[in-house]
Formats: structure tokens, sequence, C-alpha cells
């Protein structure tokens, strides 16, 4: 079987990237795989796949993107006319495919957040008007149409009823799929080491038990939600380490200071 996975993007360092970077990884032990993405970051432990590129354009990041579905259709098209070949697409960034991943459904999350905004504030102002909303909106309407879709693969329950009530997919075409975790490279054991140095650098005690928050986006991906349900634990004895990019306003929430912990000049070390 030939599968062809679609993204704009490949590398190891972004969620969606990391996700079909992996994926790629363990199927192309069994299958043909090739990857179709305009910018491809690869090194020595690079899985053994091929990479076919489109080159994009010097754009801004919308009509990168836009570019990307609308260059790839004739390319997609092609491929559907081999014989047991998948197209499989991660989030928005194609329009026609027979699976798509869904990380996220971008028509939720952008009308809840301008729901949640002032329309006096700025934030309001700049995510209404900002043209990366659009592109991503349009892609997803058109790629959630029926006849462009053969199945979606949700990573969450919530995204599959996001799904099928704002796109009206049927529930027979949608399967949840919670994401996994490579746990040769992120082994607790292998890494207790490092996890030592970072206590001691953070000053958490030994007998602590920490939680970890590595996203980016803190509002979108519920930072203030994990801050609330910390207050409610029954000992204080947690600390949340944050890593990551993002307004770090939710952490200013009225919790109790040793309940939570948020260290910019240790984000690097935290992803890594």
């Amino acid at each position: 079987m030939r599968l062809i996975h679609v993204f704009p993007y490949l590398n190891k360092r972004g969620g969606v990237e990391r996700y079909m970077w992996e994926l790629t990884r363990l199927l192309s032990s069994k299958h043909n795989v090739e990857i179709l993405t305009s910018a491809a970051e690869l090194d020595k432990d690079s899985p053994k796949f091929q990479v076919k590129l489109l080159p994009a354009p010097r754009l801004p990041f919308a009509l990168t993107n836009l570019w990307f579905a609308m260059r790839g259709k004739a390319y997609w098209k092609k491929l559907k006319e081999r014989q047991s070949t998948i197209v499989h697409v991660q989030g928005a960034s194609a329009w026609h495919q027979d699976i798509v991943t869904a990380q996220s459904c971008h028509k939720a999350w952008f009308l809840m957040s301008l729901r949640r905004a002032s329309p006096l504030s700025k934030s309001f102002w700049l995510k209404l008007l900002n043209p990366y909303h659009y592109v991503t909106l349009l892609t997803e309407g058109i790629q959630y149409r029926p006849r462009n879709i053969r199945r979606v693969i949700a990573i969450s329950q919530i995204i599959k009823q996001e799904l099928m009530h704002y796109y009206k997919i049927p529930e027979r075409k949608i399967s949840v799929l919670h994401s996994g975790v490579n746990t040769e490279e992120f082994d607790r054991k292998r890494n207790a080491d490092a996890g030592k140095v970072l206590r001691q650098q953070l000053a958490i005690p030994d007998e602590a038990i920490v939680l970890s928050f590595v996203a980016n986006e803190f509002v979108r991906k519920g930072l203030d939600v994990i801050l609330q349900a910390m207050a409610r634990l029954p000992e204080a004895n947690f600390h949340l380490a944050v890593a990551g990019k993002g307004n770090p306003a939710p952490s200013r929430l009225s919790t109790p200071p040793a309940m939570f912990l948020y260290s910019q000049h240790a984000t690097n070390r935290l992803v890594s």
C-alpha cells in the first residue's frame, strides 16, 4: 500500500509536525510512504521515506498555506489515479484527500475565542481581522465536503463533536484516536538525571509532584483551566512546569503561589 502524508511543514518541533513525523516513522517500516510538504527539516535520524517538495513562494503565512492547498490539488489528482494509494492530510492543509487527522476544529475555536474576548479589546480585533483564520476556515469548509473526504481521525471526543456540529460530518465517518508518545525517546527512567537537574534549577522539592504543560498558545490550550483545577487539589505539594510560547496572563489567577510554577528561562530545557 502506498501512503501519501500531506502537511506544509515537516520537522520535529511543532505538535502536528511531530505527529506526522512519528506516524511516518512507524508506517514506513511496512508501507511505501511519501511526504508532500513545502518545507522539510531532515537529519541523519530521519525515517526512511520519500519527500516530495512543493516549494512555496515568500508570502505571508496565511497565503503560504492557501498556496500549498491550491498548488497541491493537481498533484493529489495525479496521485489518486494510481491504484492502492491513500492520501492522508494533517489538519486544514488540503482540499482533497482520503483521510484527515483533525487535531482541532478551527471554526469551533475561532468562534469560541471571539465570544470570550471583549469587542472593545485590541486582541478581539486583531483576531477578527487576521487573514490566517479565514484561510483556515476556507480550507476546512472545502476539506470537509462529503465528496472530498472518506474518513476523519479526531484526536479527542470534543473535536469529533465539534466537527459533527459545525461541518455536519456523519458520526460513522469519524474515528477517535488519541495521540501517542514515543516511549523510546521520552523514557522517564532514562531521563531521570535530567529531571533531578531541573528540580534543582527550579527549586522544586524532591518529594513534590510535578505536572508539565508543554504547548504554545496558553489560553487556547487551557493553561487557565489547569491552574483552576490545581487550586482544587486537596494537597499543596504539586507544581506545574509550563514550557512554550504564549501569554502568561493565566498564571496571574488567584491561585496559591505554591500550586504552580512558570519559569520563562527554563522553557527551552523543559521542551528538550
